[in-house]
Order: structure tokens, then sequence, then C-alpha cells
């Protein structure tokens, strides 16, 4: 059980895992001219219910037990569907896309006024000199053996408007764990969908809103402070 639970968290720190482009020192940003864009991905407000089950026991059993499974995998497989639509609807309730993204939006424009002291331009067949682009890429709830999890991903790109190159890209994703999973590695495969769909089904709009809320601060704060410390590295 110890093995599995380090599997999981080794999992969610491999998703909070960024990638970064940084050639700050390579274009002067003081004091010019800045247009803010946001863009919320495809991805957002997803459901993704995985499937760990370890099917190399299949074929030793018995035809009978393999047709009750064929039965179980119909009802269970009916049950996902239903399951997801409703989380769906839970998620679509507690999650606006353009709060989270504006939010993070307005925490990097923050920073760069404080340590650039940057102007801003609202028009966009306006005068300035750099773009920013804030990417919602994924709202998404994951739900697999070990547990249920919201996961929220973010890009934020500073483009020069000059060159079209890019000055500074951080991609932050952070997760925010909602249940816990206690299934015995020997249960059938039947018994773990079930108990994942009753775990699913059970989550509240409490507890969604919270996790989407807590997970979409703390990636706005990190990709602010990533953006802050390259910034102060390129005046040393």
């Amino acid at each position: 059980m110890r093995l599995k639970l380090l599997m999981l968290f080794l999992g969610i720190l491999i998703i909070n895992a960024c990638s970064s482009v940084n050639n700050l020192k390579d274009y002067d940003l003081v004091g010019k001219t800045f247009y803010f864009d946001e863009v919320i991905g495809k991805n957002a407000n997803q459901i993704i219910i995985s499937d760990n089950y370890n099917y190399s026991n299949q074929q030793n059993k018995s035809s009978t037990e393999k047709a009750l499974d064929i039965i179980g995998n119909i009802g269970t497989s009916i049950g996902k569907s239903l399951t997801e639509s409703e989380v769906r609807e839970k998620i679509e309730r507690n999650s606006n896309p353009k709060d989270i993204v504006n939010s993070v939006s307005k925490g990097i424009e923050k920073t760069l006024i404080q340590y650039l002291n940057i102007k801003i331009e609202d028009n966009l067949q306006g005068e300035y000199d750099y773009i920013v682009t804030t990417t919602l890429d994924e709202v998404a709830l994951r739900s697999g053996t070990y547990g249920t999890y919201i996961n929220v991903e973010v890009l934020c790109t500073i483009t020069s408007r000059k060159d079209g190159k890019i000055v500074w890209q951080q991609s932050e994703s952070e997760s925010v764990t909602l249940r816990g999973q206690s299934i015995n590695s020997s249960d059938s495969k039947i018994l773990k969908d079930i108990s994942q769909i009753a775990a699913l089904a059970s989550l509240t709009d409490a507890e969604i809103k919270t996790a989407i809320e807590n997970a979409s601060l703390e990636v706005g704060r990190n990709i602010a402070n990533d953006l802050r410390e390259d910034l102060s590295n390129v005046k040393r």
C-alpha cells in the first residue's frame, strides 16, 4: 500500500513539473508597453477516469468468470458515463476558466509593473512592444485507482512584437487532492470500478470549487515568482 501511495505522489510531482524559456537578457523590457492576451485551451473542464487495472490475470479465468466480467464491465461503463456527466456539470458550476486565466494574467501584470515599470495597452491594434499571453491549458479532474484530484495547468508567454520571438515562457501545473482511494490490490476490476464511480459521484460542489481555487492560486503565484526571480537575475 505504501508503494502505491508513493507512486501516486511521484505522479503528482511529475505533473507539477514546469517547462520554461528565458531570453530576458536579450530584450529591454524596462518601461516598455505591453498588451495582455488571455486564452482558454480546449482541455479546460475535462474529466479523466483512468483505468490502472492489470488485465494479465484475465486469461486464467473460467468462461463463466469472463462472462460475469463482461456484464460487470458493461454496468460499470454505464456508471462511469453517468458519473462523468454529473461531475462535469459540477466542475462547470464551480469553475470559471475566464476567472482563472484572468487571475494569473493579473499576477503577471502586477509583477511586471513592480519590477519593470511597464505600461499597459488595452487596444490590440494599439502601439505596444511586447505581448503577454496567458493560456489556461487544463482544468481537469483526474481519477484512478489511487485517488481523485484536480489539476490546473497554465502557460504564460511574453513575445516580442518586433521580431515575434519568445522572450520568456513558463508552464506551471498544480494538483490538489480531493479524495484518496483505499482499494485492495486483490479486488476485482468490477469492485475497483464501482469504488471509483462511487468516489466520483460523492464529490461535493464545495470540494471541487475549493480545489480549483487553491490550484489556480498556486499556479498564478508560482508563475509570478518565477518571473520575478528571472527578472532579478537579469539585473545582476
